[in-house]
């Protein structure tokens, strides 16, 4: 994993931009990150697709047909019980 500000966020959106996927779920473990990776897949995608947050902080969803959807862990835990093992191995695998 390369330090913060390297712009793995936007490579990311660049990636699922070329790729041609029709959605995407995108994990973060901060609101901050969440709000910064949206800024940058507005970027990417011109604003063209729709996009929402869904969070512990956000008492709604905002949307949940569009193409990227940061969600926190807790929230993942309370509305879809997830395997303890698998979220160690991400906790694990994706911190820097």
């Amino acid at each position: 994993m390369t330090n913060s500000g390297t712009g793995k966020i936007y490579a990311s959106a660049l990636a699922m931009r070329e790729l041609g996927f029709k959605r995407v779920l995108f994990l973060v473990h901060r609101v901050t990150l969440a709000k910064q990776a949206k800024k940058s897949f507005e970027k990417v995608f011109d604003k063209k697709v729709t996009m929402g947050l869904v969070g512990a902080r956000n008492a709604r969803k905002e949307d949940n047909r569009g193409r990227m959807q940061p969600i926190t862990k807790v929230t993942m835990k309370m509305h879809h019980p997830v395997r303890e093992d698998l979220l160690r191995y991400l906790q694990s695998n994706i911190t820097a």
